[in-house]
Parts: C-alpha cells; sequence; structure tokens
C-alpha cells in the first residue's frame, strides 16, 4: 500500500471533522480543522501532509509514540479518546475494537479500498471494516559479521537456523 491508499483513507477521515454547515454559512471560508494522528514518527512523507492541509483546509497533527506498549499506554490514559486516526498492527485491533476505540470505516468515503489486494484485507479477519492496511514489512534481519561466519540471507535461515547457529538467534 502507499502513500496514495493511505491519502484516501486520510479524506475519508475528514468527513469526521465535518460540522453540520446551515445555508448562510456555505458562502464563508470555514475554520481549519484539525485531525490528530497517533503515529510512529517518520511514518507519512511531509509533502503528502502539505497536500493534505492545502486540499482539505485541515491541520495534521502527529503525536508520535516508540512501541506499541507506549501507545497501548497513551489509549489507556485516556480510554482512546483523542485521536482520530491511529497507526496500530492488525493483531491489536480488535482488542480496539472491542473497547470501542475504534468506529467502522465508511468505505463509501474511501473510494480507493477497491484497490487493496483481498490478502491484506482477509490478514486479520476482526479489523474486516474497520482498518485499512498501510503497511507490511519487516524491520530487516541483523547480525554480528564477526560471529556469523554465513550470513543469514532469508527468513528460514531465522526461522529454522543449521544446528551451529541454534540457540544463538533472538527476534526483538
Amino acid at each position: 500500500m502507499n502513500f496514495r491508499n493511505l491519502f484516501a483513507i486520510l479524506l475519508s477521515l475528514v468527513s469526521v471533522l465535518s460540522l453540520p454547515v446551515s445555508a448562510a454559512e456555505k458562502d464563508l471560508p470555514s475554520p481549519q480543522r484539525t485531525l490528530t494522528l497517533l503515529n510512529w514518527s517518520e511514518y507519512l512523507d511531509p509533502e503528502l501532509i502539505v497536500k493534505f492541509e492545502q486540499a482539505f483546509n485541515a491541520k495534521l497533527s502527529e503525536i508520535y509514540f516508540e512501541s506499541d506498549d507506549l501507545r497501548d499506554s497513551m489509549l489507556l490514559e485516556n480510554n482512546g479518546s483523542g485521536f482520530d486516526l491511529v497507526m496500530v498492527s492488525g493483531s491489536t485491533l480488535d482488542a480496539y475494537r472491542k473497547r470501542d476505540w475504534i468506529e467502522p470505516l465508511d468505505l463509501e468515503q474511501i473510494p480507493n479500498f477497491k484497490h487493496i489486494d483481498k490478502h491484506w484485507l482477509a490478514a486479520f479477519p476482526a479489523a474486516q471494516g474497520y482498518a485499512a492496511p498501510y503497511f507490511w514489512g519487516t524491520m530487516g534481519i541483523a547480525y554480528r559479521s564477526d560471529l556469523v561466519t554465513t550470513p543469514p540471507t532469508s527468513w528460514r535461515d531465522l526461522l529454522k537456523p543449521d544446528e551451529v547457529m541454534r540457540g544463538k538467534i533472538a527476534m526483538v
């Protein structure tokens, strides 16, 4: 999934911030709204943020967390309120849904949602209708080249290591 897809999701969330407008107010410029995002640092391209803010007369306020535990702690402090959009892993979505911390997506407001591969939409069944996949990936494989004679080249090297490496591998 790329930044354009997230942009579509952000567009849909602007509707959450929209206030009813009377006929007399239609010709007045709308006040700038703020969309508060709980996010990992450096997850959004700064150019995307500028385009979003200009297109929707909205300010994107990002609050950063450094770990899943810190994010969960921040949400627990205020029972999940105070954020319009939260970046989470698929495995935590069901707990957030059960706590009523997240609301269902209005897929009619996200026209690009149909372009997300079905595999990723089905990856976390409890999240269906509540979230959209944004990133999938891994941080990488790190090893000490002074201690490892044959560098790992695949996940299989970590998950089913040669006998010489057994008991000497850790995953964070």
